[in-house]
């Protein structure tokens, strides 16, 4: 399973889920517990390799032994060859596993990823981690940077995106049942939502009703059913605008507010339910002007579930 966040992706197993995120971190849990912490900076006095290895050891309050070039696995040399690193065994009281420390020999932020599992000193006689090393040699050589394109993907928690061009992650939440990711720059925002089940969410509701109730609507904005492309003829849709057309002189009046003001006054958004995947998933863009349908339509191109 493909798994991006904010400038980094990796392959995992279909059982590690994220537990906790921030804007370069990633904590990965599965069904026993901890399995993966990723984070990564782009400070501009940035350590050396070693250097964070040291100071993960002071921070963690966890054993750490470097590994030297000639002990690393196979499959760690050909993942970090072009890169600046330090790779390392770690052990806790409950917890042990490898880890590397490395920055691609260009430049770019420092990465570092640790590996997780359960201490257990009875398993693995004479070879340690050898359960489980074929999977971690999976995961770190999948591991890839977005730094430099234009649109970084993101692809968690069952929703897929590319993010929108020139704008930056803002802010993101995590709840049971609903996940929101903000994108911002200049006078626009982009919210990109998921609801689930949508089964449970929908009972005794109309999509529309659903839609006007979470968007608080009124009697002057707009939410209509969306003639769906071929690809989405299953997923009904609704397009909703706030305020709505109907009141071209209000709107006016409300732009010419919002251009000396920069408050975000206008909203406009798509919702579409996957009726397969039993999911909602919404599209919100907040702006100092109207959102045109066409506009919406393009972004909600590069934004699907799996």
């Amino acid at each position: 399973m493909r798994l991006a966040w904010n400038g980094a992706s990796l392959r995992v197993p279909g059982d590690w889920e994220p537990a906790r995120l921030g804007k370069s971190y990633l904590f990965l849990e599965d069904g026993t517990g901890p399995v993966l912490e990723c984070k990564w900076t782009a400070a501009k006095k940035q350590l050396s390799p070693d250097a964070a290895v040291k100071r993960l050891a002071r921070e963690s309050g966890a054993r750490i032994e470097p590994i030297e070039e000639n002990a690393l696995r196979p499959a760690w040399k050909k993942a970090l060859a072009d890169a600046d690193h330090a790779a390392f065994a770690w052990k806790s009281p409950h917890m042990e596993g490898l880890g590397a420390v490395f920055r691609p020999d260009g430049g770019g932020p420092l990465t570092v990823l640790r590996f997780y599992r359960p201490l257990r000193p009875e398993k693995d006689a004479g070879e340690p981690f050898t359960s489980h090393a074929p999977i971690w040699d999976e995961v770190l050589g999948s591991y890839r940077r977005h730094d430099g394109e234009e649109r970084a993907p993101f692809e968690l928690y069952g929703i897929r995106l590319l993010a929108p061009q020139g704008r930056a992650l803002k802010t993101f939440s995590f709840k049971p049942g609903a996940f929101e990711i903000e994108f911002e720059g200049g006078r626009e925002s982009l919210t990109y939502a998921r609801f689930a089940p949508a089964e449970a969410i929908l009972r005794g509701k109309t999509l529309e009703g659903w839609t006007r109730a979470a968007f608080s609507l009124g009697n002057n904005d707009s939410a209509l059913p969306l003639a769906s492309p071929p690809d989405h003829a299953d997923n009904p849709a609704m397009l909703f605008a706030s305020p709505g057309p109907g009141n071209p002189l209000y709107r006016g009046l409300l732009r010419a507010a919002c251009a000396v003001s920069g408050r975000k006054r206008f909203t406009g958004g798509i919702v579409r339910h996957y009726l397969k995947h039993n999911r909602i998933l919404c599209l919100t863009a907040r702006g100092t002007r109207p959102i045109s349908p066409e506009r919406l339509a393009a972004l909600e191109k590069d934004y699907g579930t799996f």
